[in-house]
């Protein structure tokens, strides 16, 4: 599984979901509806920003309802996954994709601050080299994947490259 634009050389790609992203904090910390709370609330926390994820937050913050929020601090990490630890850990909010997310949200451990969302320019694609397409291991991986994937997401139009 690779996440990206599903373009690479040497390799079949096939898309399993798209990626939304948006602000995602402890829902313990985030009780408040009111807007006007919650961005004085994020102009006192620090923002974990993967590296990855510079370009989707100044797009998600340029077109957030009511204008930018700025937070007190921005740390940037390696992976959306350390800002989403952090946020667990109660450190600060993240902003990372719902999707990857769905499982620290389902059992609580997360929360989207706000409404706002905005499609990622990539998504997660299964890959496998073209000599392997007929391979049986590679049909059944795929049926499965792609099944389960359309479980949890918003159907997305599969693709193949």
């Amino acid at each position: 599984m690779r996440h990206g634009s599903g373009q690479w050389a040497g390799v079949l790609s096939e898309r399993l979901f798209d990626e939304n992203v948006t602000l995602l904090g402890r829902p313990d910390d985030w009780q408040t509806n009111d807007e006007i709370d919650i961005r004085q609330a994020i102009s006192q926390t620090n923002l974990f920003l993967s590296q990855h994820r510079r370009e989707d937050f100044q797009r998600w913050n340029e077109t957030l309802p009511g204008g930018p929020t700025r937070p007190a601090a921005v740390t940037i990490v390696d992976s959306s996954g350390l800002g989403l630890k952090a946020a667990i850990d109660g450190a600060g909010i993240t902003f990372a994709g719902i999707e990857i997310a769905a499982c620290d949200i389902a059992a609580e451990r997360l929360g989207p601050i706000m409404p706002h969302q905005v499609p990622a320019n990539a998504g997660y694609y299964l890959c496998y080299p073209p000599a392997l397409e007929r391979d049986r291991r590679i049909r059944n991986v795929r049926t499965w994947m792609l099944a389960e994937a359309a479980k949890t997401c918003r159907p997305a139009e599969r693709e193949t490259r």
